[in-house]
């Protein structure tokens, strides 16, 4: 804590956040920023568990679907700011799982007493289909009873009398709602999880005041943001940078740099426009059928598999096979060449993800909305078979013929523009990029296209990663 005449001056937090639609990676950007930069705080200000954040620790896969990315550090303590919408009985089993992984969430998991509880109601509400690809994990009916003033929080179970008048409250806006086994899981989780509540907006103050970092974690990414994303194709809340301003309780002096996340590639989860889609509406159909998740996408284009203890589909990614998808001259197949490549389905869903070329576009957008200082590229080893990279540096508007170098304001141009493509050059792959953690070591042709993307976007890219585990990172 530094005073400056007579105002205290303290120190400022750290946010990251997606630049496309979700999915790019921002665990494992997290988590090379604990190591790189020790922070002593990790706090999550929006969503709830439709997120699905994927980190790897001792050679193994973990998945945060509540808790923050930073659980499985020793010396960070993680919140979950009030601006969450939680289901307990998930977070029970999260906390179990980070237990058991080695975290130690009794002393370092600290949840907001303002933050929203997900009732059953709002799961079976969600049920019902929002018709734009949601994740029904109750998460838009949540945060509509925080809007009409009904919702359930998380102070409220710590009292049988607060939780009956909070429940019979939400009871009468809500005349379907049967409440009685929402009452029972939450008195039952008291004992749990009741020590982990606190006031987490004042905890955040006084870690700030007392000179500790703190890195704000979002979920989704800039082009999901409920004002600023590709509405109504978007989520319930602000994934943006400025949401962690309201998600934490935290003032806007708080906060002094903004880190962005992107993929090498574009890839989107659900409905909604994404111009750079390989297959187009054929994809994006494809993508929305329930039953088509990885294993009829393998049995379909007959890639071998075999299966795990638990029933799912094994495959090696660099399958000849893959790779010859990749080469085909087939959009929507080289889409779903890209999709195996990366493993490109949903951490809480298994949905897969909707698969496109770079779109610069975007990227200059979510900067722009954010105030990105320094951008993180994850995923660049997918890239490693392809001879020809195509990146989005603008769009058409067929309707008028103009060219537009900016994002589109109006979504009913957004969902018909065409992108304008660069061509990068980028075979042969005799030297590959998986792996790597030097930039001194990293092919000429990886670092011509992190380079040509740094001019375009005007932001220096500090991290890439160039591989699922841990240590393949290139911190710049």
């Amino acid at each position: 804590m530094i005073m400056a005449g007579n105002i205290t001056v303290m120190k400022a937090g750290t946010v990251i956040v997606g630049m496309q639609w979700g999915d790019e990676g921002k665990a494992k950007i997290l988590d090379a920023m604990l190591e790189d930069e020790r922070f002593d705080v990790v706090a999550r200000y929006q969503g709830g568990a439709n997120a699905g954040h994927t980190i790897w620790h001792n050679g193994k896969k973990h998945v945060c679907h509540l808790i923050p990315s930073g659980i499985l550090h020793p010396d960070v303590t993680n919140v979950m700011g009030n601006g969450m919408v939680i289901h307990i009985p998930s977070l029970l089993k999260e906390v179990d799982e980070a237990r058991a992984a080695g975290g130690d969430p009794d002393n370092k998991l600290m949840i907001s007493s303002r933050a929203t509880i997900v009732l059953d109601y709002h799961i079976k509400k969600d049920s019902e289909g929002s018709g734009v690809g949601s994740t029904a994990k109750g998460i838009g009916p949540a945060y509509t009873s925080v809007a009409d003033r009904s919702a359930v929080k998380v102070q409220d179970i710590l009292d049988d009398t607060a939780l009956r008048a909070a429940l019979e409250r939400f009871r009468q806006k809500n005349p379907g709602a049967d409440i009685e086994k929402d009452w029972l899981e939450l008195r039952e989780a008291r004992p749990k999880i009741g020590h982990m509540v606190n006031d987490t907006a004042h905890y955040l103050y006084q870690q700030l005041r007392n000179n500790n970092s703190v890195l704000f974690e979002g979920a989704q990414a800039t082009m999901l943001d409920k004002d600023h994303g590709t509405f109504p194709y978007v989520t319930s809340s602000n994934p943006t940078a400025g949401g962690a301003c309201t998600g934490c309780g935290v003032g806007p002096t708080c906060i002094d740099d903004v880190v962005g996340i992107m993929k090498a590639y574009v890839t989107r989860v659900g409905r909604g426009p994404f111009p750079t889609e390989l297959g187009g509406e054929k994809s994006a159909e494809h993508c929305e059928e329930k039953t088509h998740v990885l294993r009829f996408e393998l049995d379909m284009f007959g890639i071998p598999y075999s299966l795990d203890e638990k029933d799912r589909p094994m495959y090696e990614p660099q399958d000849p096979k893959i790779l010859d998808m990749l080469r085909s001259n087939d959009d929507f197949t080289k889409g779903v060449a890209m999709r195996l490549l990366g493993g490109e389905y949903g951490a809480s869903t298994g949905r897969p993800r909707r698969c496109g070329n770079q779109d610069l576009v975007v990227a200059n957008y979510a900067i722009e909305i954010n105030g990105i200082r320094h951008v993180a590229l994850t995923k660049l080893d997918v890239l490693d078979n392809h001879e020809e990279i195509l990146v989005a540096t603008a769009y058409t508007d067929p309707k008028t013929g103009e060219t537009l170098d900016h994002m589109p304001d109006r979504r009913d141009v957004f969902e018909r523009v065409e992108p304008v493509y660069k061509r990068l050059q980028y075979g042969p792959a005799s030297e590959k990029v998986a792996g790597c953690t030097s930039w001194d070591k990293l092919p000429d042709r990886a670092k011509r296209y992190v380079e040509f993307m740094e001019k375009f976007m005007d932001r220096p890219i500090k991290y890439v990663s160039t591989a699922a585990e841990r240590d393949c990172m290139i911190v710049r």
